[in-house]
């Protein structure tokens, strides 16, 4: 299904270049030097990164969007193929995760474990993804999260300093002073 689907939406939205600007603006906040992206696809987004030099991890579960991403040559940019479920990098390795539109086709077993690595291993998450509160229906692969309420429960809070940049774009950032232990 996967290698189908990367065909597909890198005929639609691989070769825009646009649409970055709640990432600036994240980028602007929480100065990564190190960034995973969570199935990164063909690579569009790594593109942004890897302009401004930031070192990234892409991480896919479809070997035809990775081949799709590879033929961008990117710097700075380390592809993997595995499930994002499979997150094995040490604690704090990532400045940034990134997820878009990834989370909302997995359900909430999968998100909550995914979500307690993402929390162990990065300081900062940048989410684009359906929420509880949105309008759009869930339905057999698309599923809403509470992504607040699971983060914070993780040492993670949702922060205001991307509001209105995209009408899904969400950020946490790791609350200081708050131990890891309930990510393990």
């Amino acid at each position: 299904y996967w290698a189908h689907r990367a065909k597909d939406l890198y005929e639609k939205y691989g070769h825009t270049e646009g649409g970055f600007d709640a990432l600036q603006r994240v980028v602007e906040l929480t100065r990564p030097r190190r960034v995973l992206e969570l199935g990164c696809g063909n690579g569009r987004i790594l593109t942004f990164f890897s302009r401004l030099g930031i070192h990234c991890v892409g991480q896919d579960i479809s070997a035809t969007a990775l081949e799709l991403a590879r033929q961008r040559e990117l710097p700075h940019v380390t592809l993997t193929q595995k499930p994002f479920t499979d997150l094995d990098y040490p604690d704090g390795y990532f400045d940034l995760i990134v997820s878009n539109r990834v989370l909302q086709h997995v359900g909430t077993e999968e998100v909550q474990k995914l979500l307690r690595s993402a929390a162990r291993m990065g300081n900062a998450l940048y989410l684009n993804e359906l929420r509880q509160e949105d309008d759009a229906k869930e339905n057999y692969y698309q599923y809403k999260h509470d992504y607040a309420a699971l983060l914070d429960e993780l040492g993670m809070r949702h922060t205001d300093d991307i509001e209105g940049v995209h009408v899904h774009a969400q950020l946490y950032r790791r609350v200081k002073g708050r131990n890891k232990e309930a990510c393990l």
